[in-house]
């Protein structure tokens, strides 16, 4: 082998392996420097923190339709003058109405008139609630942003046994999760501590 040949080939096995916050590749290997138990239950943490955020986000966003929907009727009643009159402003006379008021506006327009006003102001204080709840919404998704891409830049199986461990509003085994994905409890402890260790590293989060 020649002196030149020689040195490429080292090269080439140089750069088969490396070394990039606490992740090695070795010859496509992925192998971890393992992280402190502090280390792995603050990402387990923020792993359940991660899925009941997206629990959360879903009940805002459907609190949010439900505040439209709602918006949308008052608007219709408003435009339609579809409001239910007192039955005493319904029973009184053309007369007595004009009569009993000053301004020559009848006892049943003034409470058609109230009746309006207070359908404005509770559309006022639901778009308000829906604008909270919008507000909420977008900084929820933004605290969750770099977890997210983390969890998306792992194997469809990974991703699987992440959302069946972490985002189960119940906790569950890994005995539990082996039977589940016809596997062995070791083998899901260890691919478990494989993922914990990669999202901590991705995250870079500190013990």
């Amino acid at each position: 082998m020649g002196w030149n040949q020689e040195r490429k080939q080292r090269k080439s096995h140089e750069f088969d392996n490396w070394l990039i916050s606490g992740i090695i590749y070795c010859k496509g290997v992925l192998l971890m420097i393992p992280i402190s138990d502090e280390q792995f239950r603050k990402t387990e943490g923020r792993l359940y923190r991660y899925y009941r955020q997206l629990r959360d986000i879903d009940k805002m966003e459907h609190k949010v339709k439900i505040l439209e929907e709602q918006i949308k009727c008052i608007e219709d009643d408003i435009k339609h003058n579809n409001v239910s009159l007192e039955e005493e402003s319904r029973s009184i006379t053309y007369e007595e109405r004009v009569q009993s008021s000053s301004d020559g506006t009848s006892y049943a327009e003034k409470e058609l008139i109230r009746q309006i006003e207070n359908l404005e102001l509770e559309a006022i204080f639901l778009r308000k609630k829906k604008a909270k709840l919008e507000y909420r919404i977008r900084e929820s998704k933004r605290e969750i942003t770099d977890i997210e891409c983390t969890i998306k830049l792992l194997d469809e199986y990974s991703q699987m046994l992440v959302k069946m461990k972490y985002g189960n509003i119940r906790k569950i085994s890994n005995y539990t999760l082996a039977m589940e994905l016809n596997s062995t409890e070791p083998t899901i402890r260890n691919k478990k501590k494989e993922i914990v260790n990669l999202v901590c590293k991705c995250l870079d989060i500190k013990g």
